[in-house]
């Protein structure tokens, strides 16, 4: 027994399948408490899989979110996203989101708040990043919701060493999954479309964070999501790369128009007797037309990646 563990650990982890919304082999040490994550993962998880955000917690800790912004972050089926508009959602091209698809606001993905369906599915045939446009409001459908805006500043290498702050309902240490969680990290890297935060062994984002945002406060003092999660190492516990808002500004854009005048929507909060039909009941899906492939709403195909 003592050798099968010993070989567990030196074997190399394996890439992510392509449906998993998950991630691809990197460099991240084994440290901190890694070792209790992997004896007591979950079996049937998939074979190599540690078992939401790894060693986060329910509310930020870098990033001063409003109750209401920590609402913004959703969860599809298997993803996760960001409201960064009142109809509009950001998430990865990789999660495969398409038309009746239901993006959920609530902290539990299996309790959610509200539930509103893709209305238009916009991807990016250059870099993994999606918009979506939702069925109705998230400020009438979920009371008290205010979107997080996106980052309209440039990152450059002043930003490394920086801290940022991710979020997702992906797979969790203990075995969880399904919850919104936060983690605060460096920016440890700036590549092309690609801003890398590392968790130094401590803590990351995993398998279900897809799509999930990182945020970042700009030279106003102002949050904004500075990019949406392509994909990460495997143990969930180090290097994680997040598909650039910045780079993709003209993309963003030509679909939303210029940002910083985005519709919010934001309404004004209600009691709990005035709002309780409307923030307790989930909106009833739909299923896409199977014989139409509404697919992308774009040019090209971004081909998904080995995860998250």
């Amino acid at each position: 027994m003592k050798f099968l563990f010993f070989v567990f650990f030196i074997l190399p982890a394996p890439s992510f399948a392509e449906g998993d919304c998950g991630q691809s082999t990197g460099d991240a040490g084994l440290a901190g408490d890694l070792e209790s994550a992997v004896t007591s993962a979950q079996p049937g998880r998939g074979q190599g899989k540690v078992p939401k955000v790894y060693y986060g917690t329910s509310r930020p800790t870098h990033v001063p979110l409003t109750d209401g912004q920590i609402m913004a972050v959703g969860s599809w089926d298997g993803c996760s996203g960001t409201v960064i508009a009142d109809r509009w959602v950001l998430t990865a091209n990789h999660c495969r989101i398409r038309r009746g698809q239901e993006f959920c606001i609530g902290e539990d993905a299996d309790e959610p708040i509200a539930c509103l369906r893709a209305e238009e599915v916009h991807r990016n045939p250059r870099a993994d990043m999606t918009l979506v446009k939702l069925s109705g409001s998230t400020t009438e459908a979920a009371a008290g919701l205010q979107p997080i805006p996106l980052f309209t500043e440039d990152l450059d290498e002043d930003w490394i060493g920086v801290k940022a702050e991710a979020a997702g309902y992906g797979d969790q240490e203990d075995g969880g999954y399904g919850e919104r969680e936060f983690s605060a990290e460096p920016i440890v890297d700036l590549d092309g479309h690609e801003m890398t935060i590392d968790g130094e062994g401590r803590r990351g984002v995993c398998f279900g964070d897809s799509g999930g945002p990182v945020m970042v406060i700009d030279s106003e003092g102002t949050v904004g999501v500075a990019g949406a999660l392509s994909w990460g190492d495997n143990d969930c516990l180090g290097k994680d790369r997040y598909t650039r808002v910045d780079t993709n500004r003209e993309w963003l854009e030509g679909i939303l128009g210029p940002l910083d005048e985005l519709d919010m929507g934001i309404v004004p909060p209600v009691s709990d007797a005035e709002g309780e039909d409307d923030a307790t009941e989930p909106e009833e899906s739909e299923p896409p037309d199977e014989e139409e492939d509404d697919f992308t709403t774009g040019e090209g195909w971004w081909e998904p990646i080995a995860w998250r």
